[in-house]
């Protein structure tokens, strides 16, 4: 059956670094609840209607570094569907599923590698370079154009401080394997969108010089100060691309985001 079940408005669970193998039905499915999924690998999960790897209806998710590969449906979705609901995907991989990557009712779909493309700033259409899909092996190979391709802002802020070091400021700080999220990969060219690393597409980082990367830290200093406030107010209004005052995530720098710089003022301890 399901690998995971959400149902119900007032659920909204918090779904990261975990790897969904072979269910019979969907790995994730939600319906009218409200989930954020990080960091997962998805592969060979069934669905009969549709969404082998994760089914959203009547409910909203977010879906941020996630590896979903070789799911199938019988109708749509393989890899994601979306029926009357508001879903983000960013920062994943969705290839190779069946009979479609992502049925898209709904979805806002950003700095992803999805086969066949998709519409949405920063995605992409190309061999992820996997280590060995035949075997499992998600893990990105040197040359992948999944490395430092994604958006750090679409990472949330690691409250409950996952990686141990004491900073609750950070981004969600590491991968499906423990490693650090954000790393650089200095033979690559960055193609994503941040500061002072960009972090990877998928649900695994490539070795490199990591950083940490501080929740509204707009400018990369490692500190929330009145410089990113100037850069958030340079970025003001609608934005499209790499928009880095975008700290909501809503296509727009407006006053929430302002707020978002304030509630996280001084350096990270």
């Amino acid at each position: 059956m399901y690998a995971i079940s959400v149902w119900g408005e007032a659920a909204a669970p918090f779904i990261a670094s975990c790897t969904f193998i072979g269910n019979d039905w969907f790995a994730v499915d939600c319906y009218g609840g409200n989930p954020t999924i990080i960091g997962c690998v998805m592969v060979d999960n069934g669905g009969i209607y549709g969404g082998g790897g994760i089914s959203i209806q009547s409910g909203s998710a977010t879906i941020t570094n996630c590896t979903i590969v070789e799911n199938f449906a019988d109708t749509s979705g393989g890899g994601i569907i979306s029926v009357g609901s508001e879903v983000r995907v960013a920062n994943c991989i969705v290839r190779n599923n069946t009979p479609a990557e992502i049925s898209d009712d709904g979805a806002i779909v950003t700095y992803s590698n999805v086969m066949g493309g998709n519409d949405g700033v920063g995605n992409i259409d190309a061999d992820p370079v996997f280590a060995d899909p035949h075997g499992r092996d998600f893990r990105l190979m040197p040359g992948s154009p999944c490395i430092d391709a994604g958006f750090n802002n679409t990472l949330p802020r690691d409250r409950n401080d996952l990686d141990g070091d004491g900073l609750a400021c950070e981004r969600f700080p590491v991968d499906l394997d423990g490693n650090p999220r954000f790393a650089d990969d200095a033979a690559t060219a960055d193609t994503g969108c941040g500061l002072p690393v960009v972090v990877d597409m998928g649900a695994y980082e490539c070795a490199g010089a990591t950083s940490d990367v501080i929740y509204a830290d707009v400018d990369g200093s490692g500190a929330v100060d009145i410089l990113d406030l100037f850069a958030v107010l340079d970025n003001w209004g609608p934005c499209e691309g790499c928009c880095i005052g975008d700290v909501h995530l809503d296509g727009v720098v407006r006053i929430d985001d302002v707020f978002a710089v304030l509630s996280a003022w001084g350096p990270c301890p």
